[in-house]
């Protein structure tokens, strides 16, 4: 209402100023300075509108992350907050929790195309992703950073009957003697699973060595 009530008064001082102006010049110049109106009020909206959604995360319950594109739907199940509960492949072959718990945040950034994922574990350990489809290769590329281990990766994930599969060339640190694959697919709307397996022949053959769920906590407000 700022930026009407200023051109109006600006319109008005012009037409008490010049008092010769005939009455289709001060018909036309109302009609001018009437759009003038409609254009600021529409900029100013959007202005507003922007500074607004900046730094929001896109909350969970709209969905708008999967209604853009049919591929951004692929990491839907990953979004929220999740307690992680890992296992881990013994000498036997058998599996066996362990005692460190894990914590996972994932969310979507403002551009409503970047999800990011947070990764905590109890003694301290702490890692980030960023995660985004590219089109032209049909695939997610995802940026990996575990600064305390001075770890940087580039990874690329796609869905495999109906699994998000992850190679990792030589590890997270990416100078590892295995490769290592991921699994992640969902149980239900409040849990997922993540299978991680090794390879030490390039990928000819996998052996899975953790086993991760997920339990959600809650969901990112």
């Amino acid at each position: 209402m700022r930026v009407e009530k200023r051109l109006a008064h600006i319109l008005v001082f012009i037409w008490s100023i010049d008092f010769r102006m005939n009455r289709h010049s001060r018909a036309f110049l109302g009609r001018l300075i009437s759009i003038m109106i409609s254009f600021q009020l529409i900029a100013s909206e959007l202005a507003v509108a922007d500074s607004d959604s900046s730094n929001r995360i896109v909350p969970l319950k709209t969905g708008l992350f999967a209604q853009q594109n049919s591929h951004l739907s692929e990491y839907q199940f990953i979004l929220g907050t999740w307690q992680i509960t890992m296992e881990m492949r013994n000498q036997q072959g058998q599996f066996e929790k362990l005692p460190n718990k894990a914590t996972m945040q994932a969310f979507v950034h403002a551009d409503n195309q970047t999800l990011q994922t947070i990764f905590k574990t109890a003694d301290g350990t702490f890692s980030t992703d960023l995660r985004t489809f590219d089109e032209s290769n049909q695939n997610w590329r995802i940026q990996f950073l575990n600064a305390k281990k001075q770890r940087w990766q580039e990874f690329k994930s796609r869905l495999v009957d109906g699994k998000m599969t992850t190679i990792i060339e030589r590890g997270y640190s990416g100078k590892e003697k295995f490769d290592v694959k991921t699994e992640q697919f969902s149980l239900s709307s409040d849990q997922f699973l993540s299978n991680v397996f090794y390879s030490f022949d390039k990928g000819k053959s996998w052996i899975k060595v953790y086993i991760m769920t997920y339990n959600r906590s809650k969901s990112i407000q």
